[in-house]
């Protein structure tokens, strides 16, 4: 999401999910012939599943590669999960963002760069 970078998970997630439905974000891409997804969530507050209240729910970054049809983990660690994709892209985020994903607004100071 190109305007909401360093947002904090309650200020990306819809006003209309439930409480119980934990913000969480699932990519499939294709890189190099290979067939990969992420998935993260970010660490969030929700409602105990019994008795009263909330409880924290950690960050959580899993990366898994198709091999004959079924999915297989490569990394299950946030930061080896952005280690493997950044090395696999050849890109890191910043510079993802700013080739891929450049963001309105932005325009004039990237033909600046």
């Amino acid at each position: 999401m190109p305007g909401a970078r360093g947002a904090r998970p309650a200020d990306i997630r819809s006003h209309l999910a439930d409480d119980d439905q934990l913000t969480q974000v699932v990519v499939e891409f294709t890189v190099r012939g290979r067939r990969l997804k992420v998935t993260r969530e970010p660490g969030q507050t929700r409602p105990k599943k019994s008795g009263t209240g909330t409880t924290d729910h950690a960050a959580t970054a899993v990366l898994q590669e198709s091999v004959g049809g079924t999915w297989e983990s490569l990394a299950s660690k946030a930061g080896e999960v952005t280690t493997l994709v950044n090395d696999l892209m050849g890109l890191n985020a910043d510079q993802f963002q700013q080739v891929i994903l450049l963001p309105q607004g932005e325009f004039a100071q990237f033909l600046r760069c």
